[in-house]
């Protein structure tokens, strides 16, 4: 009888600091992959070429203006590419945090009516 006591207090607890925590631990993982596929960095380079051949004097000129050029155009479409998947990524974590969200804060409810519908399945 006394565990009955401690309701008040774990619903206290679920209902605030929980929340809180949560909401503090959703926002570093949505930080964590914003700067695991760095998107600021991709944004600031995304005409930067992929790779870059020097050029080695007069007769390879246009050779390596070509090879740059055609870098710099591989470099947009993977950095697009990664930016894309970036921020793909950060839109999940978002709604998977909603999601954690509003499991956390209807489940006390959702246990409460499974365990009623239980012994109302039991006893029919």
């Amino acid at each position: 009888m006394s565990f009955l006591l401690a309701i008040p207090y774990y619903l206290l607890w679920h209902y605030g600091l929980a929340l809180k925590d949560i909401k503090n631990i959703w926002f570093n993982f949505i930080a964590f992959v914003y700067n695991f596929f760095s998107i600021p960095v991709l944004f600031s380079t995304i005409f930067a070429p992929w790779e870059r051949i020097k050029d080695y004097g007069n007769s390879a000129i246009w050779e390596s203006f070509i090879f740059n050029s055609l870098m710099r155009i591989v470099g947009v479409c993977i950095r697009s590419l990664f930016i894309f998947i970036g921020l793909l990524s950060v839109l999940v974590t978002i709604f998977a945090g909603v999601i954690v969200y509003f499991f956390w804060f209807f489940g006390p409810f959702m246990i409460l009516n499974i365990f009623i519908w239980g012994i109302n399945q039991f006893f029919v």
